[in-house]
């Protein structure tokens, strides 16, 4: 059985080991059915705008304890047959890739290598299920460009994610 894991390595203070097997679980994730035609280009300055709102709020309004609720018995029938993703720029932000690093080199498992440049590589949504399935045949994520281009033609059997610096 093959590894059902993914890498982002190479010019990186910290290499991040990816299980998108967990991603199933993650309020962060992306339902690719609609998320493309929707037009919802995420960015980190949107992101950086919902933190400082809580942040805020939680300052005159006061801290609560969020709810224990179990909210994946509620979502069940719909992880059953919905294709989810998850933005890498996250993952990117941990690794925290060198300050000259200008491109990633995406590695499929029979060794091809694609170029893009570091910020269409963060842009990007690692899709990890297809109606309800993980990834297996062809996983075990397809990268989308974060505008869709690609969206009937993903890229598949990724392996690896490795940053380079531009003298590379």
């Amino acid at each position: 059985m093959e590894e059902m894991i993914v890498e982002i390595t190479g010019d990186t203070l910290h290499t991040i080991t990816i299980d998108p097997g967990v991603w199933i679980f993650d309020e962060r994730k992306i339902n690719l059915e609609t998320f493309f035609q929707e037009g919802h280009i995420q960015t980190n300055v949107d992101e950086a705008q919902k933190m400082a709102q809580a942040w805020s709020a939680g300052r005159i309004e006061g801290a609560y304890s969020p709810s224990n609720d179990n909210k994946l018995y509620g979502d069940k029938k719909e992880m059953e047959n919905k294709s989810y993703g998850m933005a890498l720029d996250v993952y990117f932000d941990r690794a925290t890739p060198h300050p000259d690093a200008k491109n990633v080199q995406i590695e499929k498992k029979d060794g091809t290598l694609i170029d893009v440049s570091i910020e269409v590589a963060r842009n990007m949504i690692a899709g990890f299920s297809k109606n309800g399935q993980a990834l297996r045949e062809d996983g075990p994520i397809h990268l989308y460009y974060g505008d869709g281009s690609n969206i009937n033609e993903p890229i598949t059997d990724v392996k690896r994610l490795i940053v380079k610096h531009e003298n590379q």
